[in-house]
């Protein structure tokens, strides 16, 4: 999360560069294509209201009380901007948006979740196989429900960076 403004513009930038390399688009247009549009506002609350229970029945089911890590606030940020923003700028906006070009929705969806389970690899590594086999499975499971509010957003990453934001936010709690 410190990181997740850095980045996300590291993200954005070398994602401009490979639309104006690729296909010449210009960068005003490559962000609308990436997903920086206007989103649908029924996406946005969809996303909204499914984050609500992905908050609250952990802690719930677990039978504690979180607390916020100091400087929260600021890790909300970066997890929002690296988790939500730029996973899903790389994921939805590029990735899974150029499969979608010549395949249906569930074509799309089985395609792009191999990448996406691959990229949570490294996390075996880090954390174990327990907690990385999670990560695995929870971005296979994702991958439908955010390639949805993708594609209910008017092909947007708002939505899907919402939910996504919301599933990483377990960083900004300490456990008992």
């Amino acid at each position: 999360g410190r990181f997740g403004l850095l980045i996300l513009a590291a993200v954005l930038l070398v994602a401009l560069v490979v639309e104006r390399v690729l296909d010449g688009t210009r960068p005003s247009v490559a962000l609308r294509a990436l997903g920086f549009g206007r989103p649908g506002a029924r996406a946005c609350l969809l996303a909204l209201a499914v984050s609500v229970p992905v908050l609250v029945v952990p802690a719930v089911v677990a039978g504690v009380t979180p607390v916020l890590r100091p400087g929260w606030p600021w890790l909300l940020v970066g997890i929002f901007a690296f988790h939500g923003l730029a996973e899903e700028l790389v994921w939805r906006g590029y990735a899974y948006r150029r499969l979608r070009a010549d395949r249906t929705f569930g074509r799309a969806v089985v395609a792009s979740m191999p990448l996406v389970v691959a990229a949570h690899v490294p996390i075996v590594f880090g954390s174990g196989l327990a907690v990385g086999g999670a990560a695995m499975v929870v971005a296979a499971s994702t991958t439908v429900a955010f390639a949805h509010l993708w594609e209910m957003g008017r092909g947007t990453i708002w939505a899907p960076a919402l939910l996504h934001t919301a599933i990483d936010s377990f960083k900004l709690v300490v456990l008992p």
